[in-house]
């Protein structure tokens, strides 16, 4: 499974001229750790992101991009499941709005862009 992140990370090192040993050691990482990221069989971590954004120089803000379009979609399905509360708890039912609103603005300004 290719993704975004494993994408811009190939080319990126293609780009500087590193080969995958070079990550993997600078990441302190199996080869084969670094070979995953690259297919996209596995996710970075978040040490793994700040890491590689130091050793290339740049940003992978795509990655975050689709990450938050699949965790709104989850929060989504969770959010229309979430069971009632027993007390009127006026806190609750303003941040449960909230977050339905940050939602919906956010699916917006991605489906714009």
């Amino acid at each position: 499974m290719t993704t975004q992140f494993s994408l811009d990370l190939t080319c990126a090192r293609r780009q500087s001229g590193l080969k995958q040993s070079d990550c993997a050691h600078l990441l302190g990482r199996s080869l084969s750790s670094i070979a995953r990221l690259e297919s996209g069989e596995r996710l970075p971590s978040l040490t793994d992101i700040c890491t590689l954004s130091l050793v290339f120089g740049r940003s992978f803000e795509p990655f975050f991009e689709s990450l938050f379009s699949e965790i709104r979609a989850e929060l989504k399905t969770r959010l229309i499941s979430l069971p009632p509360s027993d007390a009127d708890q006026t806190n609750r039912q303003h941040s449960v709005e909230a977050l339905r609103t940050r939602l919906e603005e956010e699916t917006t300004k991605s489906n714009a862009a």
